[in-house]
């Protein structure tokens, strides 16, 4: 049994009015944003949040949830790793109440709120297809990540409808950090192959940018670029990809307190889509 001591019973009577927050990489300054939203909500609800950053490593995020669940928490609001189905359809399964953010996992009857990931890249596609472009590559994430398998699936889409060739636009998996954005950033440059580059994160737009100012390539003269997520580090007038931090922090945490108040109440569980915004998108 994956489920620890809930206070000996999965009919557990008990509360503890303490919500365990379970997050892919606290340094990423959009999972802190979301955080701080969430809290703020549960907070003035009457909850108290524990955090579990997991540094998307599959086997910490079992031992997080081990440790979260033996504090007796009254509810879980998770980022989820996808390989972690049956831990996660085992919790439902024992009354746990969960609601995912910005990650889902296929095919568990769970609550989530996300952002339309496809349609921020298919977007981004199309802008820069009516700006011209025809050679165009995605930086992309993990695949594995439903985030970045997403994104990947909205630019393959936008080449599709728009007629491109998947031989000039390029779509690059398994860039998670900086250094690997920015080793991928330099090489696509360095071929000379494509005359515009879509961001998947606000990591991969870092790097992305290091590698352009090292290049001296200009922007858009050179190279046009479609960021992701605003880098409240740096001040960049892109077209960017703005994803509704605070509203899906909110949107989630009032997700958590509606269960929890509802607790006999069945409703089926319920998929929030969150649009993005288009910054610059002129």
């Amino acid at each position: 049994n994956y489920i620890p001591n809930r206070r000996a019973s999965s009919l557990k009577k008990d509360k503890t009015n303490i919500v365990g927050v379970v997050i892919p990489d606290i340094s990423n300054p959009f999972f802190a944003r979301v955080l701080y939203a969430a809290e703020t909500i549960l907070y003035a609800a009457g909850y108290n949040v524990v955090l579990a950053n997991v540094e998307e490593s599959e086997r910490k995020e079992k031992d997080q949830l081990k440790m979260l669940l033996s504090l007796g928490i009254d509810a879980l609001l998770v980022a989820p790793n996808e390989r972690l189905y049956k831990e996660y359809q085992e919790l439902a399964r024992s009354g746990m109440c969960i609601v995912f953010f910005d990650r889902t996992i296929r095919n568990l009857a769970i609550d989530s709120v996300i952002v339309d990931n496809r349609e921020a890249i298919y977007k981004s596609v199309e802008y820069l297809y009516k700006k011209g472009y025809r050679r165009i590559a995605h930086v992309a994430g993990d695949p594995a990540v439903f985030t970045g398998r997403e994104r990947a699936e909205g630019f393959k889409e936008a080449l599709r409808k728009f007629g491109l060739e998947t031989s000039k636009c390029p779509l690059i998996y398994g860039n998670k950090s900086i250094s690997e954005a920015y080793l991928t950033t330099k090489k696509l440059v360095e071929e000379g192959n494509v005359e515009a580059i879509i961001s998947s994160s606000n990591k991969v737009t870092l790097g992305m940018v290091k590698a352009l100012r090292e290049l001296k390539i200009r922007v858009p003269e050179d190279l046009a670029i479609v960021g992701f997520d605003e880098l409240h580090c740096v001040v960049l007038e892109i077209p960017t990809v703005v994803q509704p931090e605070f509203a899906l922090g909110t949107v989630a945490a009032q997700r958590v307190i509606h269960r929890l108040k509802n607790p006999n109440k069945y409703e089926s569980p319920q998929r929030v889509v969150l649009k993005c915004e288009f910054k610059n998108f002129t």
